[in-house]
């Protein structure tokens, strides 16, 4: 097959060093598939990205899921109720899960884009996108520890002691037996917080801290916590306490800082701090 010399004058303005020409020699086919092919349109690549991956009828489509073994720590638990920046790493992972989708997804037209369309694309998958990776952790987390603080009270004297839980408990709408009130406060050591104790769910507890509300809770644990020195006694209470809330008066109990009531129970052998139940309805 005859080949043909074809020269193309080369104008580089910017550079004094650039040929004047370049020269290939073609055969017919070559020419014409150099000077005929066309590149795919922007919206014909994206026509065969929604055939592949699975858009609905609204044009997303979900590009990530969370893996079995992923799961929110204490700390993230902590910062997804409160709303506080993201730092932990999971929230990073986050971004570089759905950044690595979208690589993969345009890594086969990468060579044929220019690079005004390749952002259009990414941009156009990352609006698209309706992953949920969070909200699929949150709602397959088992729940988190919650406390309310009432009236902080340092004293040896049981009958200060007393006095402040029963006006704490009455404010509470909780009734605690004669005999569970005793245990309280004969054995609160030098006092502390009045508070009340219980479990919700992760999405429970985001909604307590940031809007407040009345909230019904059953079984719950109430007593003296001395986060400080790690000291203390929670019993837990057959009933329900009725309580109205502001926002951030309820917070997760790892994220008050000092000890836990759970550390502080299982450090001494004491009953409780497992018994508790969640949040039973939000008004």
């Amino acid at each position: 097959m005859n080949k043909y010399r074809i020269t193309i004058d080369v104008i580089d303005e910017t550079n004094e060093n650039a040929p004047d020409a370049s020269t290939w020699e073609l055969s017919p086919y070559e020419i014409v598939s150099a000077t005929t092919r066309r590149l795919p349109a922007v919206e014909e690549i994206k026509d065969k990205i929604r055939a592949d991956w699975y858009f609905d009828k609204n044009d997303r489509v979900t590009l990530s899921y969370a893996d079995r073994g992923d799961k929110l720590s204490d700390e993230q638990v902590a910062e997804y109720i409160t709303g506080e920046d993201f730092s932990s790493p999971l929230w990073d992972g986050v971004g570089e899960s759905q950044s690595y989708q979208v690589w993969e997804i345009l890594k086969p037209y990468s060579d044929d884009l220019t690079t005004e369309e390749e952002d259009e694309l990414r941009e156009w998958l990352w609006d698209s996108d309706d992953s949920d990776l969070i909200g699929e952790l949150v709602r397959s987390h088992p729940g988190v520890v919650v406390t309310l603080i009432g009236q902080e009270v340092w004293s040896e004297d049981d009958d200060t002691l007393k006095a402040a839980l029963v006006e704490q408990f009455a404010e509470w709408n909780l009734t605690v037996s004669d005999s569970d009130l005793f245990d309280m406060y004969a054995n609160a050591g030098y006092g502390g917080e009045v508070t009340l104790r219980f479990s919700a769910s992760v999405e429970d507890a985001r909604t307590i801290y940031q809007e407040g509300g009345k909230l019904t809770i059953t079984d719950p644990e109430a007593g003296y916590t001395d986060r400080l020195n790690g000291a203390g006694f929670m019993a837990p209470v057959s009933g329900t306490a009725t309580v109205v809330v502001e926002p951030h008066d309820v917070l997760p109990e790892n994220a008050r800082g000092g000890y836990t009531w759970k550390e502080v129970a299982c450090t001494y052998g004491l009953p409780g701090a497992v018994s508790i139940e969640k949040v039973e309805a939000i008004a």
